[in-house]
């Protein structure tokens, strides 16, 4: 995420510029292209789209820092507590899984490798499935609460 989400800027060569281009304004192009000497051309993503996506990243990790905490600061002594917790146990759950949505709009429309977010998707579902455990051994341990 801090690089880029391993995004490259890319060079090209000017021949690719011209293709789908009618002959005389690839002409064109080629012209002006030799006249300053210009051989490769340099591709950029637009920045906007990286900010956006790191930023979605960073309101979704905010979310599931948030309700896990919120989580862990309950102890259910009532019914109640145990089910406001199970609400935070799935909303942390979601932000995850946020996170993964996130990662594959990533892929989607930026030129990375998607094998770049490997750790990262593994990490995620780690956490998802002690999450998911956390939430089973809540169920044994506190249904018997009025």
């Amino acid at each position: 995420m801090m690089r880029d989400f391993g995004t490259k800027d890319k060079v090209r060569d000017v021949k690719s510029f011209t293709k789908g281009m009618e002959p005389q304004d690839a002409d064109l192009l080629m012209a002006v292209l030799e006249k300053y000497h210009i051989r490769k051309i340099n591709t950029y993503w637009p920045e906007w789209v990286i900010v956006h996506i790191r930023a979605t990243v960073c309101e979704e990790l905010n979310k599931f820092m948030c309700a896990l905490e919120a989580a862990m600061a309950i102890w259910p002594q009532m019914h109640a507590e145990y089910e406001e917790r199970r609400v935070l146990q799935d909303r942390a759950i979601g932000a995850l899984d946020g996170i993964l949505s996130t990662l594959t709009l990533a892929v989607d429309v930026l030129p990375v490798d998607a094998d770049k977010f490997r750790t990262q998707v593994e990490l995620i579902e780690k956490e998802r499935a002690l999450i998911k455990g956390w939430r089973k051994s809540d169920n044994k341990r506190f249904k018997s609460l009025a």
